[in-house]
């Protein structure tokens, strides 16, 4: 495996050694055009594809995230009992963009979250299109708009997959807006 670094066009440096490894058991190096999260670096770059579309007309801030995963229509609060995560009460308010941009939709944050996402089978959450039915099931920690917490895992996962190019619902997909 190879690393080169190119800025502004120009070849800068050259490293003949293993980067990373797609499966450090097996000591597999990392392919080129590989895929994988980069877990918290990947936050900024979704926020910013994020704002780009609501720049173009294509997305709102004020978008239920349900008008593009039907799935998080019906979603509840939960809270620990017993060391699990159970049904409390049905969100009153729909979770929006803007919610999933500022941690304060309840989805995916505090105890509540963790434990709901570790329970999802690791294969299950092998892409965003299989994560979503899920992550939909998962319980809310707060009503949406009535607090803020880090979503590390789930938030930006499901914005990612609303603006993801292959979603059939995607405003990616959409017409744009005539300009005016």
């Amino acid at each position: 495996q190879e690393v080169k670094m190119v800025e502004c066009g120009k070849f800068m440096q050259y490293h003949d050694f293993y980067v990373c490894f797609s499966d450090i058991s097996k000591r597999e190096a990392l392919q080129s055009g590989a895929m994988f999260r980069l877990a918290s670096m990947s936050k900024p770059i979704t926020a910013v594809a994020t704002m780009i579309l609501v720049d173009r007309g294509l997305l709102s801030l004020d978008d239920s995230i349900a008008k593009y995963l039907p799935e998080f229509s019906k979603l509840f609060i939960g809270k620990i009992k017993n060391d699990e995560v159970v049904e409390e009460i049905e969100v009153k308010t729909a979770v929006t963009i803007k919610e999933l941009l500022t941690h304060s939709s309840g989805i995916g944050s505090g105890d509540i979250g963790a434990k709901d996402f570790l329970a999802i089978p690791v294969e299950d959450r092998a892409t965003l299109e299989m994560a979503m039915p899920h992550y939909a099931k998962c319980r809310l920690e707060f009503e949406p708009k009535t607090s803020s917490n880090y979503s590390p895992f789930l938030g930006l996962d499901i914005l990612s997959r609303i603006i993801d190019f292959p979603a059939p619902v995607s405003p990616v997909n959409a017409e744009k807006p005539e300009e005016k």
